[in-house]
């Protein structure tokens, strides 16, 4: 079991490697853009001279940007060149004509991520084209309604069964659980991001677990049910633009009030302790309106949701 950080924020992955667990580095284009402006290439770059600042020597992810197959084993190559990193694994998603990039790369000997993947079927075709890596994305396959530790058992019972040499990388970590769940249904490596407002519950004992539901958009509060996820995450010190949205949902679920004050909610409400750490809400299916909320503290409900509330 191999723990990965999913960042290009110099100071989160200088902190991860103080203190010793990181096995490897994921990046994107989106979380590259996220950090200060600057040239892409002088980012990885930086990255990759703080790897050899703590003298590791660990696998590096990166996307190549480009829809056009030709254009990525362009940026590929250019990639390995200009970066002189020898564990430089290039992140290709997956599609149809991205198999034939990612077989490509594979004869010219460059180590290759499949990125994207949301299904068994989709893993399995990018371990067959040579793919190193295969990438799961567990929060957002069970977005659209299907249980991930389910894809991730399937898909590593096939690798094993098949002898493929590919590793699976679990990535769109929502919550702590997430881990334990992934690593237990076989993946080789989680990935994900520790803002500052989530460290302490990886390190926290039980009652300190982030125990925000898969997702905060309303189709995904209604996937989570239908799942079998009974608890509730409500959204405390919200902003002004948060309690406005808040109570645009009244009507629909009375429990998703905001709440300023978590201690004065009634006792029959049977509340957890709340979380010692604050989440940012994940981005979703239903980004534009939640994506709004600001970075707030996070606590459940462990009632039971009334079945009238999910409709």
């Amino acid at each position: 079991m191999k723990i990965f950080v999913d960042s290009a924020n110099l100071n989160d992955i200088e902190e991860a490697l103080e203190r010793g667990f990181p096995a490897g580095v994921t990046t994107n284009p989106t979380i590259v853009s996220q950090e200060e402006r600057g040239d892409f290439t002088e980012r990885i770059k930086a990255i990759i001279a703080l790897l050899h600042k703590y003298d590791r020597e660990i696998p590096l992810s990166v996307e190549v940007f480009s829809s056009n197959p030709v254009e990525m084993l362009s940026q590929a190559e250019s990639f390995i060149a200009e970066l002189d990193y020898d564990p430089l694994y290039v992140k290709v998603p997956i599609g149809w004509d991205e198999l034939a990039v990612i077989r490509e790369l594979k004869s010219r000997g460059v180590k290759v991520n499949c990125t994207c993947c949301m299904s068994f079927t989709q893993a399995l075709l990018a371990a067959q084209a040579g793919s190193d890596f295969v990438s799961l994305f567990y929060g957002r396959i069970r977005d659209h309604g299907t249980d991930p530790t389910a894809v991730v058992r399937q898909v590593r019972t096939a690798l094993d069964e098949h002898g493929a040499a590919s590793e699976i990388i679990v990535g769109s970590i929502r919550q702590v659980e997430d881990i334990t769940e992934a690593f237990a249904a076989g993946a080789h490596i989680v990935s994900f991001r520790f803002p500052k407002a989530s460290r302490a519950a990886l390190v926290a004992g039980p009652r300190g677990k982030l125990t925000s539901v898969s997702a905060g958009a309303w189709t995904n509060m209604r996937l989570s049910y239908r799942n079998g996820i009974k608890r509730l995450t409500l959204f405390t010190k919200p902003s002004a633009a948060s309690v406005s949205l808040l109570s645009a949902l009244r009507p629909r679920m009375p429990a998703m009030n905001p709440v300023a004050n978590p201690s004065a909610l009634p006792a029959t409400d049977a509340m957890d302790t709340p979380c010692s750490s604050g989440v940012t809400m994940c981005s979703t299916a239903d980004s534009d309106t939640f994506s709004k909320f600001s970075a707030v503290r996070v606590t459940t409900f462990t009632r039971p949701l009334n079945a009238r509330y999910i409709r």
